[in-house]
């Protein structure tokens, strides 16, 4: 159904007529059908008061007490007695207070009932818009994703939101350790291209034929660069977000990480983009828009607006000159993935720069004693807050000794690797008591071909960017797999239903 979208965003101005009138019309029959003046008549209407005026007298308004006569009129709301077609959310806002008198509870219910004379779709609309606006959210969300979720389990409770996940501290910055798991994958840099990060979480048993999850418990970090050289980044992030409660859901989780070039588009530099991406994004703003003027804008914008940074005003940004006069979908691009843009705050700003699970420190590029010493939770923070569009970019961020830009590491060189101050950052970070355990550390960034998939400083380091995306070298997919935390050994996998190699034993 939602395979030609695209077609849709190139004619916003048709598809806002065409939905809108499809919207308006559901919702008009949703209301005349649950308004007593519809096609059951006045029939049904008379009915309805006379229901009314039974429960009215059997309620005992006179004699009862105030706290009995809430229990017992909540009770009732959901047989219209809060009269005729307004629903139990909306009836139990408008109730007063527990400790209001008969006389109070009374008034309350005659001016609820004239209310609903006056105008009798008013409660029906209030109920009703809220609903549109999700399948509104969730078409877009679909169209987004390049038709990858159509009829996704529904929203989870709030205890499942991605804040509420063990990954996230109460505010909703990342947090930077993680109890380890029986089994622990690290998966490289995605850069855009969905079909071979497909391919890599299939490799590991992480999803099925379909592209949902099937790796159970399993606990999988993806070391960040989701961004550039390919053109399906925005299909990518909704679909690694669909993973995430699919995997949640399922006892596992999925991490995704941010990279150089999650930083680089959040500054607003974008030379890596494909001219498919860029015109991604230029259709997803089209397709925003016309979901806003569906809902009848900010009023029943719902989840979009909310997250949104309030400190943060999109039109008061002003975009970097290198892009003024540059094509639509670039300019779509800033708007999305700055500070406090919608794409940014969903999915980047949540997102940990450095993570510890057991003795694993993951990270993008590497850590230097420096970031050591700032603190890995500063780190995480830091980053989250300049994300959202509440501070300045960061200087760890910064020049090519930054957490996301260091290769000192991740050579394709052995012999350049800096093994003796990896063991500097393993140390203090014991030291510090930030990882206690901390024995190796996992990195992407650095393309590691030929030879893929590899290990070195006596397996302290385990580099695991092998170059899948088209966009830098088409690599067949590599993932890395620890098992019980190390003691079950660490592997690199590279066959459908192989063992893997042992890296390290």
């Amino acid at each position: 159904m939602f395979r030609h979208t695209h077609g849709l965003a190139s004619y916003p101005t048709c598809g806002v007529h065409f939905v809108s009138a499809a919207l308006s019309a559901a919702i008009s029959a949703y209301c005349i059908l649950k308004s007593p003046q519809g096609f059951l008549g006045e029939e049904r209407r008379q009915k309805c008061y006379v229901q009314e005026s039974d429960e009215e007298e059997e309620l005992s308004l006179s004699s009862s007490s105030p706290h009995t006569l809430m229990t017992r009129l909540r009770a009732s709301s959901s047989f219209g007695v809060v009269p005729l077609g307004v629903g139990v959310i909306q009836a139990e806002a408008a109730l007063p207070s527990s400790g209001s008198t008969a006389a109070d509870l009374k008034t309350w219910r005659n001016q609820r009932r004239r209310e609903v004379e006056q105008n009798p779709k008013a409660p029906c609309q209030a109920t009703a818009a809220p609903l549109f606006g999700r399948f509104i959210d969730h078409f877009l969300d679909t169209a987004h994703a390049g038709g990858g979720m159509v009829a996704p389990p529904p929203p989870p409770p709030p205890a499942r939101r991605p804040h509420d996940m063990p990954l996230y501290t109460k505010q909703g910055v990342p947090t930077f350790i993680l109890p380890t798991r029986q089994r622990v994958v690290a998966i490289g840099d995605l850069h855009g291209d969905l079909g071979k990060s497909k391919e890599a979480f299939r490799l590991a048993g992480l999803i099925d034929k379909d592209g949902h999850w099937s790796g159970g418990k399993t606990l999988v970090v993806q070391v960040g660069d989701q961004l550039d050289r390919g053109d399906d980044e925005i299909a990518l992030l909704y679909w690694l977000e669909r993973l995430k409660y699919e995997a949640h859901n399922a006892g596992g989780m999925l991490v995704t990480m941010n990279g150089n070039h999650e930083t680089m588009n959040v500054s607003g530099h974008f030379r890596y983009a494909t001219p498919g991406a860029m015109a991604s994004y230029e259709r997803w703003r089209a397709l925003e828009r016309l979901g806003e003027r569906l809902k009848g804008g900010a009023k029943h914008a719902g989840r979009r607006d909310a997250g949104r940074a309030s400190s943060v005003d999109a039109a008061a940004i002003a975009p970097p000159m290198e892009l003024v006069g540059e094509p639509a979908g670039t300019m779509a691009r800033f708007e999305a993935l700055q500070p406090g843009g919608p794409i940014t705050l969903r999915f980047l700003a949540p997102q940990p720069t450095v993570l510890v699970v057991g003795s694993s420190v993951f990270v993008h590029a590497g850590l230097l004693p420096g970031h050591v010493e700032q603190g890995l939770n500063f780190i995480n923070a830091a980053t989250c807050e300049w994300m959202r569009g509440h501070l300045a970019v960061p200087n760890f961020l910064l020049g090519r000794h930054a957490v996301v830009w260091t290769r000192a590491f991740s050579h394709i060189r052995r012999d350049r690797t800096d093994c003796a101050t990896l063991m500097e950052s393993l140390s203090a970070l014991r030291q510090t008591n930030q990882a206690p355990f901390a024995s190796r550390m996992i990195m992407g960034h650095t393309i590691q071909q030929p030879g893929g998939l590899n290990s070195a400083c006596n397996g302290a380091a385990l580099r695991v960017d092998v170059g899948l995306s088209k966009g830098c070298g088409d690599a067949p997919p590599e993932v890395l797999e620890i098992l019980d935390d190390g003691r079950g050994g660490v592997r690199r996998v590279s066959k459908p239903t192989h063992v893997g190699d042992l890296l390290v034993e």
